[in-house]
């Protein structure tokens, strides 16, 4: 059996690429998570349109299709299956895309075998760690066998859809890329004043509590330490007690949401993840491409992404006493910190834009059935 030459299937990749003409079904509002997930797509296919709630008309390479809300958003989802099947109608075609299986890639499922088209789903982190494991967990396992090609994040993830039965040649990697321009180390002599960064939505999945009683254990040992936390959500008044209650609130900074972290980032040191269940979260990219030494448990495919020891540090365990000891590793020794740092924005090689579309090159390449 002979193989062909790389640059031959570089060849074809770019020309299936450059011939697909996508349709998108989503609902992404905000900017960030447009460009991030769908423009890299907009790059190399020819045509891209997106049919959503909301959209940017800024979104470089996207034709939007919005679709009104009727009040409460699961009204709408009937309206944004019919609107989807219209433009599939009177568009031309080659595949439909969405990113999370319930509801967009259900609605994408049937346009695409309504109107003859493969279908992508990217998974996030819900789908294959809360969805595919409830009570209900054979109804998403089976559905993901029904799309002609589906991605993730990372190794791990390829690995749990394998074990529930998915073909593996169907299984892409799409790298949650970030724009390596926007987000690199700081020229120059500047102070990292932050000591511990942690980001997130303040919720029970990605678990800020863990963060604070890590803290409270650096605390009882006598660490001294200036910490952020950025965020927003349903915890934020537990967050706040646990930080009086520990007498940590003077040591914490808690500014809220922020639009744009790149201030944070690179005033600090250590940035801790501590998350229950997460596929590959943008803040642990931007924060390494950033120069920031992360703290990741096993969770998702962050340990595919951070090398233990090389470029931060990966927690066997989500115990507040296990980030504790690895936070103080960092902060007491400054040149292993700073080693690990320096390799830390490699990271800017692997997870760019440009990354992020030759993924896309490949999944265009699996839904054309090569």
């Amino acid at each position: 059996m002979t193989t062909a030459p790389a640059t031959e299937t570089a060849a074809q990749s770019d020309t299936v690429a450059q011939n697909a003409s996508v349709l998108a079904i989503a609902n992404h509002t905000n900017e960030k998570k447009i460009e991030r997930h769908y423009e890299p797509l907009a790059r190399v296919a020819a045509a891209t349109t997106m049919v959503c709630f909301d959209g940017h008309d800024d979104s470089d390479g996207i034709d939007f299709r919005r679709v009104p809300e009727p009040g409460h958003r699961i009204l709408g989802f009937p309206l944004l299956l019919l609107a989807a099947c219209l433009e599939a109608h009177r568009g031309d075609y080659d595949a439909v895309v969405s990113m999370s299986l319930f509801p967009y890639g259900c609605i994408s499922l049937v346009v695409g075998r309504l109107f003859g088209m493969p279908v992508h789903l990217g998974i996030i982190g819900i789908d294959l760690d809360g969805h595919a494991t409830e009570w209900y967990g054979a109804v998403p396992r089976l559905l993901f066998r029904q799309f002609d090609s589906l991605s993730v994040p990372g190794p791990t993830h390829v690995r749990k859809l394998t074990r529930m039965g998915v073909a593996p040649a169907n299984v892409s990697i799409l790298r949650n890329a970030i724009d390596v321009d926007r987000f690199e180390p700081p020229s120059g002599d500047v102070e990292r004043d932050i000591d511990l960064l942690w980001v997130g939505r303040f919720s029970d999945e990605k678990d800020p509590l863990r963060f604070v009683d890590a803290l409270a254990e650096l605390d009882a040992n006598g660490v001294d330490f200036d910490a952020a936390m950025l965020g927003t959500g349903e915890l934020g008044e537990d967050v706040a007690a646990a930080l009086a209650d520990y007498g940590l609130s003077a040591s914490v900074a808690t500014p809220g949401w922020v639009d744009d972290p790149r201030t944070y980032y690179r005033r600090a040191r250590v940035f801790v993840l501590t998350s229950r269940r997460d596929a590959l979260p943008f803040t642990l990219v931007e924060s390494m491409a950033t120069g920031v030494v992360p703290v990741v448990p096993r969770v998702g495919s962050c340990a595919d992404t951070v090398t233990d020891d090389e470029d931060g540090i990966v927690v066997d365990d989500r115990q507040p006493a296990t980030y504790a000891s690895a936070m103080y590793r960092l902060l007491d020794d400054d040149d292993h910190r700073e080693r690990l740092a320096a390799n830390a924005t490699g990271i800017r090689e692997r997870f760019s834009l440009a990354d992020a579309s030759a993924d896309w090159r490949q999944i265009l390449r699996t839904l054309h059935g090569e």
